[in-house]
């Protein structure tokens, strides 16, 4: 009986990590991309890492329907210099 509730707890440590390193992953993801579509001086990429890493799936979903909406800058030809 006492290795049975080791095995389960085992497994539950084991879920809960794997599902915590998934959510730092998409946080640093949403970072990274919120980093490459808004301008180099503004806190936006930080505001969009801590509100996935506070609400999780839902600042997700919330940083996919308003955050992807920002344009991404556009890139500068260097032959019309």
């Amino acid at each position: 009986m006492a290795d049975v509730a080791a095995l389960l707890i085992g497994s539950s440590l084991f879920i809960y990590l794997l599902l915590f390193i998934i959510a730092i992953l998409i946080a640093v993801w949403v970072y990274k991309d919120a980093k490459k579509r808004y301008p180099e001086d503004s806190s936006a990429p930080i505001l969009w890492l801590l509100v996935v890493l506070l609400t999780g799936l839902i600042g997700l979903i919330i940083y996919l329907i308003g955050g992807l909406n920002a344009e991404k800058p556009k890139a500068t030809n260097p032959r019309n210099t």
